[in-house]
């Protein structure tokens, strides 16, 4: 069985005009009165509801589920994947049970092995109920510490009911629920984590959720979905493969510092402003950046940086006197732009330029306050023009170190 179902908007901002994530339809099954039901840790084993059973998490060699993501020209697997914004795909679950493997999936790889001779989940003894959760950060924003045993923020998780009920296989859905969503030429993007739960007459088999957010709130396990941007610009499409993520002041490495591909902002659980801007240069092929506050950024490409000398009009000037450009050579898609900094780090900000836009909203190429940026605040990132960012005028650019 295959469902096409999308998720309901909830009044989010954050779409590719500043304006709202507009929704695409809307999804079925009963709502609760926010227009979700949640459902997390203490509503009954598995958070499924099945009070009563015992609940296995995960698979072994005799009895287990799994969540594969199906990608067009391939079998499915139980793997993450980051899609590119066109790019279709499927999630399906995967059932052992009894020696056979169930699935409504054509093909699929469990841990590098191929599923031989699946059997529809409709034949599975003593199904009862099939069951998907969006996996999503309980709050917009959390605040990581002073360094020390203590440093990392208490993350939690909600799962979400989807409505997506008695489905094996469903089209992957980047939208998140309570979060802010960003839409980008008319598709959400970002980053998606779910789980799935099948219920049988005596166990409730369940992939992993909100339980398994450890150190930093690294989810082990719950399958993870990402959709880059289509833009056409490496960095801002890695950017918005980063929305639907909280804020997180502080955000940094749980493999400790300098180990950068263990930093929070690339294993997708959220990222402050200064590291957004810094995991979408690296994301995108910039591996030798490392994380670091704006203040520092700034000093560290001051060589390359154009300082913002003043406003007038609504377009942007260097302390030359000429309007700066938005184009190779002068502000670019990819690039940083910074707001005031100095000794005080929490007074600084940074968010990644995405699109050229004048006051009609066509390209004009000259850096104004009508350019759209990607940028989070003690909220998840949101898309909207430089004007809306409600911080003071911005400072300095700081073009993409290599100029990709």
């Amino acid at each position: 069985m295959l469902a096409s179902v999308w998720l309901g908007d909830c009044g989010r901002r954050g779409s590719a005009n500043g304006t709202g994530d507009a929704p695409d339809g809307d999804s079925a099954g009963p709502r609760a009165a926010d227009g979700w039901t949640r459902v997390g840790p203490g509503r009954g084993p598995g958070n499924d509801g099945s009070a009563g059973k015992p609940v296995r998490i995960g698979g072994g060699a005799d009895q287990g589920v799994w969540l594969c993501v199906q990608r067009p020209g391939a079998d499915a697997s139980n793997e993450d994947a980051t899609l590119d914004f066109d790019e279709e795909a499927r999630l399906g679950i995967v059932v052992r049970s009894g020696g056979s493997w169930y699935t409504d999936l054509p093909a699929a790889v469990v841990d590098g092995r191929a599923v031989s001779g699946p059997v529809p989940l409709a034949r599975l003894p003593g199904l009862v109920h099939i069951a998907w959760r969006l996996v999503e950060s309980a709050e917009p924003s959390w605040r990581n510490r002073d360094r020390n045993p203590g440093w990392w923020a208490e993350m939690r998780y909600d799962e979400l009911e989807l409505p997506w009920d008695g489905f094996g296989v469903v089209d992957v859905d980047v939208r998140p629920a309570r979060l802010r969503g960003v839409s980008w030429r008319g598709k959400s993007v970002g980053t998606m984590r779910v789980k799935a739960s099948v219920e049988l007459e005596s166990v409730v088999l369940s992939t992993p959720g909100a339980e398994s957010a450890g150190k930093g709130g690294v989810l082990d396990g719950v399958r993870r979905v990402t959709r880059l941007g289509g833009s056409g610009n490496a960095v801002v499409d890695a950017a918005l493969g980063l929305a639907n993520l909280p804020y997180i002041w502080g955000s940094a490495p749980v493999g400790g510092e300098g180990d950068w591909s263990s930093h929070q902002a690339e294993l997708f659980v959220g990222a402050d402003c200064a590291d957004l801007v810094v995991a979408a240069w690296r994301i995108s092929g910039l591996e030798n950046e490392s994380y670091t506050s704006v203040a520092r950024l700034l000093d560290r490409h001051q060589a390359s940086s154009i300082r913002i000398a003043e406003k007038r009009a609504g377009i942007y000037f260097a302390a030359a006197g000429a309007p700066i450009p938005f184009g190779p050579g002068g502000a670019d898609a990819g690039s940083m732009i910074a707001w005031r900094f100095g000794p005080n780090l929490g007074k600084s900000h940074a968010a990644v330029l995405v699109e050229d836009r004048g006051p009609t909203g066509a390209a004009n190429g000259l850096l104004d306050e009508w350019d759209l940026v990607l940028h989070t605040l003690w909220e998840p990132p949101v898309l909207e023009p430089l004007s809306e960012v409600l911080v003071l005028d911005p400072v300095a650019v700081v073009p993409r170190p290599d100029g990709g």
